[in-house]
C-alpha cells in the first residue's frame, strides 16, 4: 500500500493541441489511482491590459467578454472530448485577477 495514495490528479490546460492529449494522460493516471481529475484553465485578464490606439482596438470592443466566452467554449469541447474517451473530470475555469 502507498504511503501517499493519490487521491486527487490536477491538470492545467492551455487550449493548445497538446491539451487533451495532456488532460487523456492525466484522466489515465486518475483511472489507475482511482482519484479525482480536475482540468483547470486559468484565465488572466491582467494580460488584455494592451496599450492600443483606438482605430486598432475600439474602446467598444470587449475583448475581455470575448476571450473569456472563448474560452469556456473551448473548456466545453475538451469537456466533450474526453467524455467521448470515457474520461470523466471535473472542468474549471479560472479567472485570475493576478498577474501570473
Amino acid at each position: 500500500m502507498d504511503n501517499f495514495p493519490v487521491q486527487h490528479v490536477m491538470v492545467a490546460v492551455d487550449f493548445s493541441e497538446m491539451a487533451l492529449p495532456t488532460a487523456l494522460a492525466a484522466a489515465q493516471e486518475a483511472r489507475l489511482h482511482q482519484a479525482k481529475l480536475t482540468v483547470i484553465h486559468v484565465f488572466n485578464p491582467q494580460m488584455l491590459n494592451l496599450q492600443m490606439p483606438e482605430e486598432i482596438l475600439p474602446p467598444t470592443l470587449d475583448i475581455r467578454e470575448k476571450l473569456l466566452h472563448l474560452a469556456h467554449a473551448e473548456m466545453d469541447k475538451l469537456h466533450k472530448a474526453m467524455d467521448s474517451e470515457g474520461m470523466q473530470a471535473e472542468m474549471v475555469l479560472e479567472e485570475s485577477a493576478d498577474n501570473i
